[in-house]
């Protein structure tokens, strides 16, 4: 287990899964590789939710809980948004065709937060988180990996604000489905 990851198990005090996702038909798919630390806390955590704030996605199925389920059906909102240039503007979500600078999501807040790799170069485990709270808000980016965000946003540590998990959602947890 790497370092993050074995952090957030730490920190949520979470029994690792230890299941076993096969990447290979979604990567198929989305055309690209995703990132390796994402993958390992998909498999040591399951489907679930962090301190009832941040869904990671999976890799499991088609569904509203997959990667390849939320991109489809952004593809699909944005098809019949007026302008949707501008709905992730300065960025385009991901197509397959459209290769570096899009947007691939990854969690879901359990507000309105979006939480997406910014796919900017071939090797995914080095792509940049981008984030906003809402539709409205401005576009944040943090040049780390997948699991040391995560642990940094249940950790309070202040460089992920603004999405450090409320002190209202109590201690770091993690809830499986």
């Amino acid at each position: 287990m790497t370092d993050w990851v074995r952090r957030i198990t730490d920190i949520t005090s979470w029994e690792p899964l230890d299941a076993r996702i096969d990447w290979q038909p979604m990567e198929e798919q989305l055309g690209c590789v995703l990132p390796e630390d994402f993958k390992e806390i998909a498999e040591t955590f399951g489907l679930g939710e962090f301190s009832g704030y941040l869904n990671l996605l999976t890799g499991q199925e088609m569904n509203d809980f997959s990667v390849i389920g939320v991109l489809t059906g952004l593809r699909r909102v944005l098809t019949r948004v007026l302008h949707r240039d501008e709905a992730y503007s300065p960025y385009r979500i991901f197509d397959g065709d459209s290769g570096k600078d899009s947007l691939i999501p990854w969690a879901r807040g359990m507000e309105e937060a979006e939480f997406f790799w910014l796919a900017e170069t071939d090797d995914s485990n080095h792509w940049p988180i981008i984030a906003r709270l809402d539709a409205t808000e401005e576009w944040h980016r943090f040049d780390m990996s997948t699991a040391e965000f995560v642990f940094r946003m249940l950790n309070e540590d202040e460089a992920v604000e603004p999405f450090t998990i409320p002190e209202e959602f109590g201690a770091p947890r993690y809830l499986g489905y």
